[in-house]
C-alpha cells in the first residue's frame, strides 16, 4: 500500500503538468522544430511578420487546408496551399508536424496523414532539420547547423500564385514542372481549369494556352538554365513593394502589387487584359456575358452541373427527343442566340440552304447547334464551349447561332406576371414576347382581362403595345412587342451594365416615365392609376428608351373620382405609397409616390430596400439624411463621373423627394412634375420629411405577405388582403 501525503501529492501534480506542457508545445516564432506539431489553433509566422503559416477556412466553406498568408492582409490572401486536394474537416484532431526525419506531415485524426512533403532524397542521420517560414513567404526545411542546406521548399510547389524568389519552371534532374493551377472556385483551392508554367519544350517563353504574356520593366525577370533546372523567377526593385503573380479563378494571371503605407492590393497587370478574353471561362453550355465576378450564366434550357462553380459547365435541364426514351411526341426546336464569336470545332458544309442546314442538324440527335452565313452552315456536335454574348453597347451584332433545346425549354416562360423577352417572330419577321400566366401566378383571369382591356386601347410611345391575347382552357397568353435592351432594373443595379446608362440617358428615362405616367392619369381615354410601378416594370426599346408595362394590377377611375379604396393590397414593398400600404387608398398620387422612388433609384443606382441593415432603412431616408446635411450630391451613383451640371443632379433630387412626401397633397401631379423638369430655371419648393422615415418599425415587422402567406421578394409583385 502506497500512501501519498499532501506534498508528495501536489509534487505529483507539477510533474503531470510539465510532462504535459513539454508535450504539447507552444509554437512561437518562425521556426518548426523535430518533434513539433502546429495544432489548428496556432501559426507560424515570418521573422518580420510579413507571412504566416497555419490553419485557415476559404470563405464560407467548413473545409480545412494548411496555407501561408499575407500578415497584416485584412482579407487573407492566400498564397499557398499545402493540401488543396485534401481537405481536413475536424480541427481538433488535425495537425502539421516535423516528424524524426525531416519530412512534414499534415495528419488528421491524429495518426492518419492527408499531405506529406515526401522527400526526393533522405535527410542525414541525427541532423538537425527544421521547418522555418521565411519573410519571402517560402516555407522550407532546413538544417539547423547550415542554414543553407535546404532539404524541401515551397517554392518548388506553387499553387496558384509566384512571390518574388519563386520558381516556374522544370527540374532537369526529375522532370518535376513547376506551375502556377488556379483554384477550382474562391471557396474550393483544389486545382482549377487554368494553369501557367515554361513552354515544355524547353524554350524560354511562359506557357500560356490563349495568349503570350508581355512582361513589364518595374521588376527584375530572369530565365534561368543549368544543368540542374531551369526556372523562370522574378524580384522587385523597390524593397518596400509586396508583389505577387496569381493565376486567378476568372481565368487571367494577373500580378498584384502592396506599396507601403497604401495598405490594399492593386492590380498592375492581368493577361488576358479582361475576362472576354478567357478561353471557356464559363464551362460548357455556360455564356459569358459581362466583366464580373459573377458575368455566367448557363443557356436557355440548361442549368449549372455544381453551383457555384462554373469550370463544371452546365447541363440540360430537359433530354431531348432523341435522347427521352419516354417520348412525349413533342419535337425539339432551336433557339436563336447571338454571340460575339461562333464556337470552335464545328463541321461546315457549303452550298447548302438554311433549311437544309436546319434539317441536318435536327436528323442527328448529336448536332446540338447550327449557325448560316454567308460562309456556309456550320453543325456542333457534343459540348459548346466558349459562348459570349453580344454587348448591347458593343456597337455591333454578334454572330447568330441556333440552340437545339427540348420542346418543353422553348415554350413561353412561366411566371408571376413578368414580361420575358425573346420566345418567337410573327410571320411578317416581327419579333415578339410573349407573356404568360400559370395558374401559380398572383395574376388570374381577372387580372389578365384587366391587362387586355386597358393596354388595348392606350397608345403612346412610352407605354409598351400590345400586339394580340390568347385564351384557351387554362393558358392566358399575351403578345407584346419585342424589347431588346430588357427592363430597367437589368442595367441600374449592375456596376458593369450600369455605365449604359450615363447621366443623359437616365435624364432621358426618367422624362420618358412622366410623360407615360401624365398620359395614363390625364390625357388617355381611361384614367389609369398603374399600381405597379418599379424597374422591372418599365422596358427598354433599342434606343433605350422607357416603355411602362404590365397593367394587371391597375385600376380605371371614373371621371369625378379622385381616389379610392381597396381591401386588396397590391404592389411592391418599396414602392407602395403609405396610405395604400396601410389603408388601402390610392390616386394618381400613389403612382407619384413609386415614380419619385424611381427617380432616386435612376440617381444613386441603388434599390430603396438596400438599405435594410443600414440605420436609414431605406433609400429615402438616406437621401433626405443627405439633403438635410446639404450632402445630397453624394447620392450619385459613382459610375457617372462628374455630372454635367451639379445644379441639375440636386433638381432632380429635389424633384424625387417632392414625390415621396408623407401626404398625398403635399405631392405634385404629374403635370406639375414635366412643368419642373421642363422649366430648370424656376425654383423649386423645399420638400417635406418623406414617408416611412419616422416609422421603422414597420419595416422591422417584416415585409409584406402574400395571399399564401409567403413574404414577397423586393422586385415581385405581391398581393396582400387586409380584412376589414
Amino acid at each position: 500500500m502506497c500512501v501519498i501525503t499532501k506534498p508528495s501529492f501536489w509534487f505529483f501534480v507539477l510533474l503531470l503538468l510539465f510532462v504535459s506542457h513539454w508535450n504539447c508545445f507552444s509554437i512561437e516564432g518562425d521556426t518548426l522544430l523535430i518533434g513539433q506539431s502546429l495544432s489548428a489553433s496556432q501559426t507560424l509566422i515570418s521573422q518580420n511578420g510579413i507571412f504566416e503559416l497555419g490553419f485557415f477556412k476559404p470563405g464560407a466553406s467548413l473545409n480545412i487546408y494548411l496555407g501561408i498568408w499575407y500578415k497584416n492582409s485584412a482579407d487573407k490572401m492566400i498564397v499557398w496551399v499545402a493540401n488543396r486536394e485534401s481537405p481536413l474537416n475536424n480541427p481538433a484532431s488535425s495537425k502539421l508536424e516535423l516528424s524524426p526525419d525531416g519530412i512534414l506531415v499534415l495528419l488528421t485524426n491524429f495518426t492518419k496523414t492527408v499531405w506529406s512533403t515526401a522527400l526526393a532524397s533522405s535527410v542525414p542521420n541525427n541532423s538537425t532539420a527544421q521547418a522555418a517560414l521565411l519573410d519571402n513567404g517560402n516555407f522550407v526545411i532546413k538544417d539547423g547547423s547550415n542554414p543553407s542546406a535546404i532539404y524541401w521548399q515551397s517554392f518548388d510547389n506553387p499553387t496558384d500564385t509566384l512571390l518574388p524568389g519563386g520558381k516556374l519552371g522544370i527540374n532537369k534532374h526529375t522532370g518535376k514542372v513547376q506551375k502556377l493551377i488556379s483554384w477550382k472556385n474562391p471557396e474550393d483551392p483544389a486545382p482549377g481549369m487554368f494553369s501557367i508554367t515554361m513552354d515544355p519544350n524547353g524554350s524560354s517563353q511562359i506557357f500560356i494556352e490563349w495568349n503570350k504574356m508581355n512582361l513589364n520593366y518595374y521588376f527584375n525577370y530572369s530565365y534561368i538554365s543549368n544543368e540542374n533546372e531551369s526556372y523562370f523567377t522574378f524580384s522587385v526593385y523597390n524593397a518596400e513593394m509586396l508583389s505577387r503573380y496569381v493565376i486567378d479563378v476568372s481565368g487571367q494571371i494577373k500580378q498584384l502589387n502592396w506599396l507601403a503605407g497604401v495598405r490594399n492590393w492593386s492590380e498592375f497587370w492581368a493577361q488576358p487584359s479582361d475576362q472576354a478574353g478567357v478561353y471557356g471561362l464559363c464551362g460548357v453550355f455556360g455564356v459569358f456575358h459581362g466583366n464580373s465576378s459573377s458575368s455566367c450564366e448557363c443557356l436557355k434550357g440548361f442549368e449549372p452541373l455544381v453551383q457555384n462553380d462554373w469550370s463544371s459547365g452546365c447541363v440540360r435541364k430537359s433530354p431531348l427527343q432523341c435522347q427521352n426514351k419516354k417520348s412525349t411526341g413533342k419535337k425539339d426546336g432551336f433557339l436563336k442566340m447571338s454571340i460575339l464569336t461562333l464556337p470552335e470545332n464545328s463541321k461546315a458544309y457549303q452550298k447548302v440552304s438554311v433549311a437544309r442546314c436546319r434539317l441536318y442538324c435536327m436528323k442527328n440527335c448529336y448536332c446540338v447547334a447550327y449557325a448560316y452565313n454567308s460562309s456556309g452552315c456550320f453543325l456542333w456536335e457534343g459540348d459548346l464551349i466558349n459562348l459570349k454574348q453580344s454587348e448591347i453597347a458593343a456597337g455591333r451584332a454578334g454572330a447568330e447561332i441556333y440552340i437545339r433545346l427540348a420542346a418543353s425549354e422553348l415554350e413561353p416562360q412561366i411566371g408571376s406576371g413578368s414580361i420575358r423577352t425573346g420566345k418567337g417572330k410573327l410571320p411578317t419577321g416581327l419579333e415578339i414576347a410573349v407573356k404568360r400566366l400559370s395558374e401559380r401566378s398572383g395574376q388570374g383571369l381577372e387580372e389578365f382581362r384587366n391587362e387586355t382591356t386597358l393596354i388595348a386601347k392606350l397608345q403612346h410611345r412610352n407605354l409598351v403595345r400590345l400586339l394580340g391575347s390568347c385564351i384557351e382552357w387554362d393558358e392566358k397568353m399575351l403578345i407584346y412587342e419585342y424589347m431588346p435592351n430588357k427592363s430597367l432594373d437589368f442595367f441600374l443595379y449592375d456596376a458593369n451594365r450600369g455605365q449604359i446608362l450615363d447621366w443623359g440617358a437616365r435624364i432621358r428615362i426618367i422624362e420618358g416615365i412622366a410623360q407615360g405616367l401624365l398620359y395614363l392619369h390625364r390625357y388617355s381615354r381611361l384614367r389609369i392609376i398603374h399600381r405597379d410601378l418599379k424597374p422591372s416594370n418599365i422596358l427598354l426599346d433599342s434606343e433605350m428608351n422607357p416603355k411602362i408595362s404590365d397593367f394587371g394590377m391597375a385600376r380605371i377611375f371614373g371621371g369625378n373620382e379622385t381616389q379610392a379604396h381597396t381591401n386588396r393590397i397590391v404592389g411592391t414593398y418599396g414602392y407602395m405609397s403609405p396610405e395604400y400600404a396601410m389603408e388601402g387608398l390610392f390616386s394618381i398620387k400613389s403612382d407619384v409616390f413609386s415614380f419619385g422612388v424611381l427617380v432616386l433609384e435612376i440617381v444613386s443606382g441603388k434599390k430603396n430596400t438596400s438599405f435594410y441593415h443600414s440605420d436609414t432603412l431605406h433609400l429615402l431616408g438616406h437621401t433626405w439624411k443627405l439633403w438635410n446635411s446639404n450632402k445630397a450630391l453624394d447620392l450619385m451613383d459613382p459610375i457617372l463621373g462628374d455630372p454635367p451640371s451639379t445644379a441639375t443632379l440636386l433638381r432632380y433630387i429635389n424633384i424625387g423627394l417632392l414625390c415621396v412626401q408623407e401626404s398625398p397633397a403635399d405631392r405634385p401631379t404629374m403635370s406639375d412634375v414635366i412643368s419642373m423638369i421642363a422649366n430648370e430655371h424656376v425654383a423649386l419648393p423645399e420638400p417635406k420629411q418623406p414617408a416611412f422615415v419616422a416609422c421603422r418599425n414597420m419595416a422591422e415587422q417584416g415585409p409584406l405577405m402574400s395571399s399564401s402567406g409567403v413574404p414577397s421578394a423586393n422586385n415581385v409583385t405581391i398581393t396582400a388582403i387586409d380584412g376589414r
